[in-house]
Parts: C-alpha cells; structure tokens; sequence
C-alpha cells in the first residue's frame, strides 16, 4: 500500500489560522510590560505582523482581548490540575502544588499580568471578573475539591476547605507581588522555589492529622 499523502494547506491559510494565537501572544506581551490602560491595541497588532483592523475581525475590545490572555496563562494551572486526582495523598499533593505555583509566578509574564488586574482593578472592574471566572475561580474550586476528599478521609485536620486554598497559594501570590512592587529598590526579593519548599513543610506539619 502506498503512503497516504497529506493534504496541502497553503501557507497563507495556515498563517490565518495562526493568527488567533499570534494575537494573543503579543497581547500578553505588551499587557505585561506596560499594562492594561496603557496597552496600545497598534502595538499588539505590530507584533502580531498585521493590521488594527485585522486584530479586530478576531478581537472586537480590548476586554475580549484580555479575556483570551487570561484563558491562556490559565491553561497551564487547568492541565496540572487535572493530574491532581482525589486519591492523591497531600503529603503529595503540597509539595507538588507549591512546586507548580513557584513555577509559573517566577515567569515574568505570567506575574506581571497578575500584578496587572491588582493595580487595575479599580479602574478596569471588568478585568477582574475576567480573572475571576476564567482563572482564580476555577482553580480554587478544584482545589477546595481536593482539600474536601482529603477531609472526609481523615487526612486533613478540620477547617473550611475553601479557606485553606487561601492559605496555601496566599504567601506565593503575595511574594509575587513583592517581587514585581519592590524589585527595583531592594534585592531582598523571596526566592519563590525555596519559599515553596519551605511553606510546603510548614503546611504539612500543620494541616495534616497527627497518625
């Protein structure tokens, strides 16, 4: 039998069909580096390599901009979630998490445009329902999830789940934070992998039941 041949796509059609993405990887792009309100939608363009009117067939504002950028930092947080099953021990799970959460924050742009809807919430409300239904909310009722089966099988000690994501991801997100506020004035900036690893050991010894 002969090789199946591929079927052509013209490079034009391919570049199309690209383009969505290339949209967005500038967006965060210039989200990250000069923020929301100050993000001018021709720069986007520019590295895109197409016009303003041609982002706009694909991106009517600026919101539905941040929305994709914001669905595409969550991606990475959603495919690691799912290897987290219900079954896994959080002698596990702790570390794992921290390690993935040191992960993705110590990526610059991933942290600026965290620190993004912080600075711009007041101002730009819509970004943080944005972040809030596509990323935060999400992740942490997942994670709630988790803490919950942990609970009913006598692992955890006893305490609102939904409050315990908070102080699990609250010292990482709040060293991000401090590294992209204070980074130009001091080099005193936490580490945010050795922070994981250290916060892991205080979590477990004092989440988990004594056996």
């Amino acid at each position: 039998m002969g090789k199946t041949k591929k079927k052509y796509v013209p490079k034009w059609r391919r570049r199309k069909n690209e383009r969505p993405d290339e949209i967005i990887d500038a967006a965060l792009q210039v989200f990250s580096k000069a923020g929301f309100a100050a993000a001018n939608l021709n720069d986007i363009a520019k590295i895109a390599g197409i016009t303003k009117p041609a982002l706009y067939r694909y991106f009517v504002t600026k919101e539905d901009l941040f929305k994709a950028v914001a669905k595409k930092v969550a991606v990475p947080n959603f495919t690691f979630a799912e290897t987290l099953a219900t079954d896994c021990s959080m002698k596990e799970l702790i570390p794992k998490l921290l390690k993935h959460a040191a992960n993705s924050l110590s990526q610059e742009k991933n942290a600026a445009i965290l620190k993004m809807v912080f600075n711009e919430s007041n101002t730009f409300p819509e970004l943080t329902r944005i972040w809030l239904e596509n990323v935060a909310f999400p992740f942490i009722e997942h994670l709630t999830q988790l803490l919950r089966a942990a609970q009913k099988k006598g692992e955890l000690i006893e305490g609102k789940p939904e409050l315990m994501v908070f102080s699990l991801l609250g010292p990482m997100l709040s060293a991000t934070l401090f590294q992209q506020t204070f980074h130009h004035l001091t080099k005193s900036v936490p580490d945010l992998h050795k922070l994981a690893e250290q916060h892991s050991r205080l979590l477990l010894a004092g989440l988990l039941k004594s056996q």
